[in-house]
């Protein structure tokens, strides 16, 4: 009986020694400081946080406003405390407006009491018309009655045409396409070997604002083909210049006499160079021609 009794107590004695450990913590003073802050100090003490929002005229969003218990109070581990945090001031909570269009977005705000103005500003990624921003935000309180600005996406902002006139083709090319252009169409113009490979003009002009993926029609220099020099022995002189002058080539006209009533008075009797020789633009093409005596 003896030895029962002694256990008992010692089971008592032990018990009220678990009691005493239990660690007991001070409530901080939280009023003024940001929720997140406070928040996180009282959860590294080990206590449970409940956050009620509630409108205030004074104290800006979000930080606390009061304090349930208040501070200086002790709670064991595992108690809560309530923070009541500032919601900015009393008003109208301004919708989630983005991706809306200015006239469903009118009604919507006009069904809660506010008006609504509209700005536009350019926007990579939302199509034009479509809001992508309001002030105040989305979440944020409006005074009832007052007015909410739409921002409206007035589309990718301009690109300028690059200023490629004289460089290289698949430099020209390349420029365009990191200005988010396209290639419209390309032109071949015959030009001269300093010129050949080279753009020679564009259609919008260098430096010229244009929308995002616009086509740019490109002029691009290439080589002339090889001239042959023509056969024109026989023909009229007047044909004869016309053919030689229709290649690009010039003509040279020599007279050399003929008997009277001879069939090759007027016409070509012979050419210098000789037909099928290779000539050049501008080259020159000497004919001689027949004349009565």
């Amino acid at each position: 009986a003896i030895g029962i009794g002694a256990a008992a107590l010692g089971a008592l004695i032990g018990g009220q020694d678990d009691a005493r450990v239990v660690p007991q913590l001070v409530v901080p003073r939280l009023q003024s400081r940001p929720m997140p802050e406070a928040q996180a100090q009282l959860e590294r003490m080990g206590l449970l946080v409940d956050i009620r929002f509630e409108p205030n005229e004074v104290v800006p969003p979000d930080v606390v406003v009061d304090q349930e218990p208040i501070a200086g109070a002790r709670l064991e581990v595992g108690e809560q405390v309530v923070l009541v945090v500032s919601d900015g001031p009393m008003g109208i909570l301004v919708p989630e407006l983005g991706g809306s269009q200015v006239a469903e977005a009118q009604r919507t705000l006009a069904n809660l009491g506010l008006g609504i103005e509209q700005r536009q500003e350019h926007h990579e990624l939302v199509p034009m018309g479509g809001i992508f921003r309001t002030e105040p935000s989305a979440g944020a309180r409006a005074e009832l009655g007052g007015t909410v600005t739409v921002v409206v996406s007035a589309g990718p902002r301009p690109r300028t045409v690059p200023e490629v006139v004289g460089a290289r083709t698949h430099e020209a090319f390349a420029a365009i396409g990191r200005a988010d252009l396209e290639i419209g169409g390309v032109r071949q113009r015959y030009v001269g070997s300093e010129e050949a490979g080279t753009v020679l003009s564009l259609d919008p002009a260098p430096g010229t604002e244009v929308p995002r993926d616009t086509p740019v029609r490109v002029v691009v220099g290439v080589a002339e083909p090889p001239l042959t020099v023509p056969d024109v022995v026989g023909l009229r002189e007047s044909s004869a210049e016309r053919v030689i002058e229709n290649l690009g080539l010039d003509v040279q006209v020599r007279t050399e006499s003929v008997p009277a009533g001879d069939r090759r008075a007027g016409r070509v009797i012979r050419q210098t160079p000789l037909p099928g020789i290779a000539a050049a633009s501008g080259d020159d093409v000497v004919v001689t021609v027949g004349e009565a005596a």
